[in-house]
């Protein structure tokens, strides 16, 4: 019990070091538990996942531009999907452990879950930006 408290406090800190740190028009945190609470991380988790993927499509777009005719492009298109396959299977398995602390189905496991992906995008988001 008192572990489930001190996760519920920390679950909480970080997910308003997150809510400031993503692009969401009004953050998670100011909502009162509840189902709007859960479809907020929901449609946040998902908003960042669309960024995601338009991000890692543009930097796609830079490989191509960046790379002469002194390289195979693609085999490095080729590594660099074949990575973010790979990274895309490692944060659900990343965000269920996670989650997996609390009961499975409970809307805290489903909080924590989309807490989690909504930080690992922003990450990743931040990653693409930076590369180039």
């Amino acid at each position: 019990m008192k572990t489930r408290l001190i996760f519920s406090i920390l679950l909480l800190v970080s997910g308003q070091t997150i809510a400031k740190s993503i692009d969401s028009p009004t953050g998670c945190l100011g909502i009162t538990p509840s189902a709007a609470y859960h479809r907020c991380w929901v449609d946040t988790a998902t908003e960042q996942k669309n960024i995601y993927e338009q991000s890692f499509m543009t930097y796609l777009d830079k490989i191509k531009s960046a790379i002469n005719e002194n390289y195979n492009i693609e085999d490095v298109i080729e590594h660099a999907r074949r990575a973010k396959t790979q990274w895309d299977n490692f944060i659900i398995d990343d965000c269920t452990v996670e989650a997996s602390l609390w009961f499975k189905e409970s809307p805290a496991y489903y909080d924590g879950y989309y807490l989690c992906l909504t930080q690992h995008y922003s990450k990743r988001i931040a990653y693409f930006k930076k590369i180039f």
